[in-house]
C-alpha cells in the first residue's frame, strides 16, 4: 500500500491531463497532441493554461503526458513563459482520465513510509492526519482507500 499526503491546507495544484490518444480528431491527432491544437487561434492549452496562472492562485500546474507527443507540450509550455512553477509527470499506457490524474499523486502528495502495520493501526494513523486538516490519499494495488 503507497500513502501520500498534502500537509498545506490551502495548497493549490492544477492538474491537466494531456495524455489523451484523441481518437475523435483524427487525423488532426496523428503528430499533434489533442492540446496543442488550435481553437480561436491559439492553441487548446493557452486557454486552460493562462486563466490558471493569471489568477496567481495556483501553486503549481501538473501536466500528465503521452510517450507519444508528451515532449511538444513540454516544448510549448516551455515557451509560454508562465509564472506558476509547472511539473511534467508520464502516463506509459492511455488507461482513462482516472489512471491519468493518478499519475500526479507525487507531485501533489508527499509519499508516506513506514513498516507494514497491522490494518488499525493505519486507520488511526490517517484519522490522526484527517484531524489536523491534511489531505491525503492511499493506494493499495489499482485502488485509492
Amino acid at each position: 500500500m503507497e500513502c501520500f499526503i498534502n500537509s498545506k491546507a490551502h495548497y493549490m495544484i492544477a492538474i491537466i491531463p494531456c495524455a489523451g490518444r484523441g481518437t475523435r480528431r483524427r487525423p488532426d491527432t496523428e503528430h499533434t497532441p489533442k492540446i496543442l491544437l488550435e481553437h480561436e487561434g491559439q492553441p487548446l492549452i493557452e486557454h486552460i493554461v493562462r486563466p490558471i496562472d493569471e489568477s496567481g492562485r495556483f501553486d503549481k500546474i501538473v501536466f500528465v503526458l503521452s510517450l507519444k507527443h508528451g515532449q511538444k507540450v513540454i516544448d510549448h509550455v516551455h515557451r509560454s513563459f508562465l509564472d506558476t512553477p509547472v511539473a511534467y509527470v508520464w502516463q506509459d499506457a492511455p488507461l482513462g482520465f482516472g489512471h491519468a490524474v493518478l499519475q500526479a499523486r507525487e507531485e501533489v502528495f508527499t509519499p508516506l513510509s513506514f513498516p507494514p502495520l497491522a490494518g488499525g493501526l493505519l486507520g488511526v494513523a490517517v484519522q490522526i492526519h484527517t484531524d489536523d486538516a491534511v489531505n491525503r490519499l492511499c493506494v493499495e494495488g489499482k485502488s485509492l482507500i
